[in-house]
Order: C-alpha cells, then sequence, then structure tokens
C-alpha cells in the first residue's frame, strides 16, 4: 500500500522538489515525487519505517510558508 501526500505549490521552479529528493535520499526512503501545475504529490510504501520521522523532519528543510497555501 502507498501513503500518498500532496502540497499545494503553484510555481514552474523545481527547488522545492529538488530539495525533498535530495532529503530523502540522505535519509534513505524511497519515494515519488510529482510536481504539476498547482501542487507536489510524493508517494511512499506505507510501511516504510522512516516515513514518519521523514515527514516530521521535512518541515525543517521546505518553507514554512508553503504549508500556509495559497
Amino acid at each position: 500500500m502507498y501513503f500518498i501526500f500532496e502540497i499545494a505549490f503553484r510555481s514552474e521552479k523545481n527547488y522545492i522538489v529538488n530539495q525533498i529528493r535530495v532529503y530523502a535520499k540522505k535519509i534513505d526512503i524511497e519515494v515519488e515525487i510529482v510536481q504539476t501545475e498547482d501542487k507536489i504529490i510524493m508517494i511512499f510504501n506505507k510501511d516504510d519505517e522512516k516515513l514518519e520521522s521523514f515527514l516530521l523532519e521535512m518541515t525543517d528543510i521546505i518553507p514554512a510558508s508553503l504549508f500556509l497555501g495559497p
């Protein structure tokens, strides 16, 4: 099964996706990341032991304003 996490993000720039990819590689967690015109979608294995800590710590690497939405 999968855990899908979406963040609203309206930009053509991919610096946030790149930050998430680098962090995922550092933590050694498998994630598929897709950026559409209005959001970033992350798809994880829901049974991954690192999932919760990855999501909690991700808030430290990406701008807090991203979580405020449009």
